[in-house]
């Protein structure tokens, strides 16, 4: 675990010494820098490291013999996989270009939308998308690719914006043949898309997003059984996920989740209160929502935690530091940043002391 907190302590020294939110220059090399001390650490990773890097070793070691179409993967990571051991049979080739294209999207994302990149990448690392990355491997990968889908969708370039709404849908579909999952980007898709059509972009604030994420988890999480027979339907293929060990549910640790990102989104809302949002806060507030919402779900059954990262990210690295860099006292701002930051280092340690076994990043080595 001390290498990760030796990653946190170089972070805050690079943005103390590049002050990457007010510096255009010093945001770049931030992030390069940022981006090199990431990937080295998740790239050189021993295959111990990540609850199922063994698994996908393996699976790298093999997949000359696996067809593109089987019952277990999806053709999208089969390909991608053979694709790789053709330029190099080495496993750990694998886990270092997958670090590569997963931190560096987020990365990407972080730096295009971040007011405040200092706090997305302690996010980042802190509440478990660095170490996701580590672990699910294929999920992470798909994420990506929705990564690159909705930034995009969100370019305010209005020549291209047909082009740029049908290239991502089209990356969406892609990101679907690494891991069906994905296909669930398509609901912010959409509305994002009727958003921008109706009237309804004028009534999109943070306290109309508070209402209805609350109903609407109120909802699912009562109707739950009709939430799984939708699923069942659309996602067949994922049926032995409902009835084997992820049909448990890990009802703490998806409250404790669940509260975290509705504080978020509640303390946004009360910064933010009244205010038209822009194109890109409307935006993260809905991921937000989405990923209220699937937690809920989580809580039921723990499977559904896993669709939470393909729309969390976006609360992490977009929606706090827009809420944060509208505290217009110094003193405010500093006391919710420092609380955010403490309180994200404090789950962090929680969950790689106590909880080792949701990741398996710890302990660290070097391959």
């Amino acid at each position: 675990m001390t290498v990760y907190l030796i990653q946190v302590f170089l972070i805050l020294i690079l943005s103390a010494g590049f002050h990457p939110a007010s510096n255009i220059k010093g945001r770049k090399y931030f992030f390069i820098l940022i981006f090199m001390l990431l990937t080295v650490v998740s790239g050189y990773r021993g295959y111990t490291v990540g609850a199922d890097t063994k698994i996908y070793v393996r699976l790298f070691e093999n997949i000359e013999s696996l067809p593109v179409v089987n019952p277990r993967f999806e053709p999208g990571f089969v390909l991608y996989l053979k694709l790789l051991n053709f330029v190099s049979d080495e496993p750990g080739y694998m886990l270092f270009f997958s670090s590569f294209f997963c931190i560096g999207s987020s990365l990407y994302l972080a730096y295009h939308f971040s007011k405040k990149p200092t706090i997305s990448v302690l996010l980042y690392i802190l509440l478990g998308h660095y170490f996701s990355q580590m672990n699910t491997m294929r999920q992470s990968v798909a994420m990506s690719i929705v990564i690159w889908a909705f930034v995009i969708l969100l370019d305010d370039n209005k020549k291209r914006i047909i082009k740029n709404k049908m290239m991502s849908a089209v990356l969406i579909v892609l990101a679907g043949s690494f891991h069906t999952i994905a296909i669930l980007a398509f609901i912010p898709w959409v509305l994002n898309l009727r958003l921008e059509r109706s009237d309804e972009e004028s009534k999109m604030t943070t306290q109309f997003a508070v209402f209805y994420t609350l109903f609407i988890a109120i909802i699912v999480y009562s109707a739950y059984s009709l939430i799984m027979r939708l699923a069942m339907s659309f996602f067949p293929s994922y049926a032995h996920y409902f009835s084997g060990i992820w049909s448990d549910s890990n009802y703490s640790a998806s409250l404790l989740n669940t509260l975290m990102y509705l504080t978020f989104l509640v303390v946004g809302g009360i910064v933010l209160r009244g205010r038209r949002l822009t194109n890109v806060q409307r935006f993260s507030v809905i991921m937000l929502s989405l990923s209220i919402v699937f937690q809920v779900l989580s809580m039921r059954m723990e499977i559904w935690g896993r669709a939470t990262g393909m729309f969390s990210i976006y609360a992490l690295v977009i929606w706090v530091p827009e809420f944060l860099n509208e505290i217009k006292l110094l003193t405010n701002r500093w006391i919710v940043e420092s609380t955010v930051v403490l309180s994200s280092l404090t789950y962090m340690l929680i969950v790689l002391i106590y909880r080792p076994e949701w990741t398996m990043v710890v302990p660290y080595v070097f391959r």
